[in-house]
């Protein structure tokens, strides 16, 4: 017997499925459209609902990678011709921002894009859109651009994880893309490798040689224009790898050149520091030559009080010496006199 509870649980359940599947279209896409990545991971959804929010994610990866194609074009248009004057333009950080935008847009179209054609998959990948949005907000509010490569940090990381995770997990399930088939696949609808196999051999055998010529000659235009879009896409991507790495070059032989500088400036300074020690030499036998002169002049002058002394000496009376003094006669010691000498000749 089942319980009244549960009875009341699945009617609610089956009555708010039947309320989502008559919500309108313009109402879901808005309801989507205003909640973040992080915050629609919902268990399970209506095909309605799946079916707006895989149309949301394709047109806004579509609208995204449109419109960074045209603003990187209109920079770029900006930008002076000479990869030297580009490095020092005030648009050559947002210049860089958005080229590393671009081409990770490019990419990513180019991993999903023949598979969201097919209507095999979507654009899963919903963080990756808001992440590009955050770095147009932050290139439309920050006055100066810095460090871009910083910016686009997180871009990088989701971009390259979706691509592997798709590779690896995703792209085996999906059916195989035959672009050399009898038989084009419809645009509605996702069909798998065994219907698609008998409905070929049943369209081969009803249809008429002129029918199946058609079909064939529709796939191959078909074929045409895809290869001449990669081939569009790719020559985009090998001229900006050019671009990288004439960029690449021109800062190493910038660096080359920066470690030369700054090994004459080295040699230099060992140059200077060397001149330095030596005039430091010079003064210091400079200064001991000075002093030794100084203490060779003393040595004379001693030596010439000391002479001047003994002709005192032998020129007085030993005892006593007398010093006119205005008419008078003033007995003095000897030593006396040698210290009026001193005064009178120092």
């Amino acid at each position: 017997m089942v319980s009244t509870r549960q009875m009341t649980g699945a009617t609610s359940e089956e009555s708010s499925l039947q309320l989502c599947r008559t919500v309108p279209t313009t109402a879901s896409s808005n309801v989507v459209t205003i909640t973040s990545s992080m915050n629609t991971k919902a268990p399970a959804i209506s095909r309605q609902m799946n079916k707006v929010c895989c149309s949301i994610l394709n047109s806004t990866f579509q609208k995204l990678q449109n419109q960074m194609h045209t603003r990187f074009q209109t920079v770029k248009a900006k930008m002076p011709r000479r990869e030297s004057a580009r490095r020092n333009h005030p648009l050559a950080c947002e210049c860089d921002i958005l080229e590393t935008c671009y081409m990770r847009l490019s990419l990513l179209q180019m991993t999903f894009g023949k598979h969201i054609e097919r209507k095999h998959c979507c654009f899963f990948p919903g963080g990756i859109l808001d992440e590009v949005y955050s770095v147009l907000n932050y290139i439309r509010t920050s006055p100066s651009l810095d460090r871009p490569f910083k910016v686009t940090d997180e871009l990088f990381d989701l971009s390259t994880m979706a691509m592997e995770y798709f590779k690896e997990h995703i792209e085996p399930n999906l059916p195989d893309i035959a672009y050399f088939s009898m038989y084009s696949k419809p645009e509605n609808e996702a069909l798998p490798s065994s219907s698609i196999l008998s409905r070929d051999t049943s369209h081969s055998n009803s249809s008429s040689p002129p029918q199946s010529n058609m079909v064939l000659r529709k796939g191959i235009r078909k074929i045409k224009q895809g290869m001449k879009r990669y081939n569009n896409q790719l020559t985009v991507l090998r001229s900006e790898l050019r671009n990288c790495k004439r960029k690449a070059t021109e800062q190493a032989k910038t660096i080359t050149e920066q470690q030369k500088l700054l090994a004459e400036q080295q040699k230099q300074t060992v140059e200077f520091a060397n001149r330095l020690d030596e005039t430091d030499k010079k003064n210091d036998e400079l200064s001991r030559k000075f002093s030794t002169v100084l203490q060779v002049k003393k040595m004379h002058l001693v030596a010439s009080l000391l002479r001047f002394a003994r002709f005192v000496v032998r020129a007085v009376v030993p005892s006593r010496t007398c010093l006119c003094d205005s008419g008078g006669m003033i007995a003095l010691p000897l030593i006396d006199v040698v210290n009026i000498h001193f005064k009178c000749f120092p």
